[in-house]
C-alpha cells in the first residue's frame, strides 16, 4: 500500500496548503474588475481579444507585452480590412452581375463572412503562444489560394483596357465564319451602292445635259419672237420638271456617298450577324474569357508578366504578416507564463489520474470506494487560474484523505489479521469489508 499511502500525504499537504492560505489567492477576478484596475478602454478590449490575450495575465506582465498584444490585434483588423474590400471587389466585378438588383447587400453579406473567417485564423495565429510548423504550413498553404483568389481581380482591373482589346481579338477568333459572311455582304452591298451611285450620277449628268440644252432653246425662242411664246413656256415648264428631278437624284446620291447606306436586304442580314456577336460578345466578358485575356496578355509582354507576379506576391506577403509577425516578434514573459501554466496543468491532470489508476490497480474495490466518482471539480480545483470557487474545497480534501486514511488503517488490520489470527480469518475480515462499504466518501 506504498502508493496509497503516498497519495494520502500528497492530498494530506494539499490540505494543509489550502489551510495556510487565503482562498481568495486562487479565485479570478471579474474581467470587468481587470479591465478597470488596468485601464483598458472598449478600443484596447477589442484588440486585446483579437490578438487572443488572457486578461488575466495581460494584468501581470509589462506594459510592452500588453502593447504587443494591442499591436497583434491591430495587424488582425488590418488583414481583416484588406480581405473585406478585396472579396467585395472580387464579388462585384466577377460573381455578381450588374443587373443583379440585391448586388450590393449580397456581396457585402458575403464579403463581411469571409473577412469573419480571416479574423478567426488570424486570432488564432496570432494568439498562438507555441510555435507550430504544422500551423505555419496551413496557414501558407491557405495565404497561397487567398493570394491568388484576390490578386486576379486585381489584376483584371489594372490591365482592364488591354484585357478588352484582347477580348475584341478571342470574339473574332471565334466568330471568323460570321465575320467572313459579314464582309461578303458589305462587298456586295458596297458593289450594289457603287452601282446605284453611278447611275443616279448617269441620270443626274442626262438631266443637267437636257437642262442646259432647254436653257438654250429657251433663250433663242426669246431672242428671236422678241419673247416668251408658246413654245418658251413649254420649254420653261419642262426645264423646271428636269430641274426638280435633278434635285431629287442629287439630294439622293449626297445622302448615300454621306451615310454609306445600303440597300434595305443587306441591311437587314448585317443587322442579324451584329446580334448574333453581340450576344457572344456579353457571354465573353465573363471571368473566364478575362483570365483567358489576361494569360495571352502576359505570355505575350514580358512587363506585364512581372507586372502580375508582383501583384501576387504583394497580396501574399500581406496575407502572411499575422505569421510573419509571429515569427519575427518573438515571445515576451506574458507567453512564458501561458505556456509554464499550460505545462503545469497537463502534468497536473496526468499525475492526479496515475493516483487513482495506480489506486484501483493496487486494490480494485477503490473503484466503489476510494476513487471519486466525479472528479471534474476535484481536478479543476487543482489546475492554475481556475475560476471554478467550490463553497468548502478544503472540506472536499478533508474527507477524502480521511476516507483514504481509513482505507489505510483498514487494509493494515485486515493484513495483520490474514498474518496472525489464519484461524479466525473469516469472522475477522468482514467486519474489515463492511467498513469498506458502509460509508464511502462524496465528493
Amino acid at each position: 500500500m506504498k502508493t496509497s499511502g503516498n497519495a494520502l500525504h500528497h492530498l494530506s499537504e494539499i490540505r494543509k496548503h489550502r489551510r495556510n492560505t487565503a482562498r481568495k489567492d486562487h479565485s479570478h477576478k471579474r474581467l470587468s474588475q481587470i479591465k478597470s484596475e488596468q485601464n483598458i478602454g472598449a478600443l484596447e478590449g477589442v484588440l486585446l481579444w483579437l490578438a487572443k490575450a488572457d486578461l488575466y495575465v495581460v494584468s501581470i506582465s509589462t506594459r510592452h507585452s500588453r502593447s504587443m498584444l494591442s499591436g497583434l490585434g491591430a495587424m488582425v483588423v488590418f488583414t481583416a480590412l484588406l480581405a473585406f474590400v478585396t472579396s467585395l471587389y472580387t464579388l462585384l466585378s466577377t460573381l455578381i452581375g450588374p443587373d443583379n438588383a440585391y448586388r450590393w447587400p449580397i456581396a457585402v453579406l458575403l464579403a463581411g463572412i469571409y473577412t469573419y473567417g480571416i479574423i478567426l485564423i488570424d486570432r488564432e495565429i496570432v494568439g498562438a503562444t507555441e510555435s507550430s510548423w504544422k500551423t505555419t504550413i496551413v496557414r501558407m498553404i491557405f495565404a497561397i489560394f487567398i493570394a491568388v483568389a484576390v490578386s486576379y481581380p486585381a489584376k483584371l482591373k489594372f490591365f482592364e483596357g488591354r484585357i478588352d482589346a484582347e477580348i475584341d481579338t478571342i470574339i473574332s477568333e471565334q466568330n471568323s465564319d460570321l465575320l467572313e459572311r459579314r464582309e461578303l455582304i458589305v462587298v456586295r452591298a458596297e458593289s450594289e451602292r457603287d452601282t446605284q451611285i453611278s447611275n443616279i450620277q448617269t441620270q443626274i449628268d442626262s438631266y443637267s445635259e437636257q437642262i442646259q440644252s432647254m436653257v438654250d432653246e429657251i433663250a433663242v425662242e426669246m431672242s428671236q419672237r422678241g419673247g416668251c411664246g408658246p413654245r418658251c413656256e413649254s420649254l420653261t415648264a419642262q426645264n423646271e420638271t428636269l430641274n426638280q428631278r435633278l434635285e431629287s437624284l442629287k439630294s439622293q446620291l449626297a445622302d448615300m456617298v454621306q451615310n454609306s447606306s445600303f440597300s434595305s436586304l443587306a441591311n437587314n442580314e448585317l443587322e442579324a450577324i451584329d446580334q448574333e456577336i453581340s450576344s457572344k460578345r456579353l457571354v465573353a466578358y465573363d471571368i473566364l474569357y478575362k483570365i483567358e485575356a489576361l494569360d495571352r496578355i502576359t505570355a505575350a509582354n514580358t512587363s506585364a508578366l512581372m507586372v502580375s507576379w508582383f501583384l501576387l506576391g504583394f497580396f501574399l506577403l500581406l496575407e502572411m504578416v499575422p505569421l510573419a509577425l509571429k515569427w519575427s516578434i518573438g515571445h515576451t514573459e506574458y507567453h512564458y507564463y501561458i505556456n509554464a501554466r499550460n505545462n503545469i496543468n497537463k502534468q497536473k491532470i496526468v499525475s492526479i489520474a496515475n493516483i487513482f489508476i495506480q489506486m484501483m490497480q493496487d486494490d480494485p474495490e477503490q473503484v466503489f470506494n476510494g476513487v471519486p466518482r466525479e472528479i471534474t471539480d476535484f481536478i479543476a480545483y487543482m489546475l492554475e487560474d481556475e475560476s471554478v470557487d467550490l463553497d468548502h474545497p478544503e472540506d472536499m480534501l478533508s474527507t477524502y484523505s480521511d476516507a483514504m486514511r481509513n482505507r489505510e488503517q483498514s487494509t493494515d488490520i485486515a493484513s495483520d489479521v490474514d498474518d496472525g489470527h489464519a484461524e479466525n480469518q473469516s469472522s475477522l475480515s468482514e467486519d474489515p469489508v463492511g467498513n469498506r462499504h458502509s460509508n464511502p466518501p462524496t465528493i
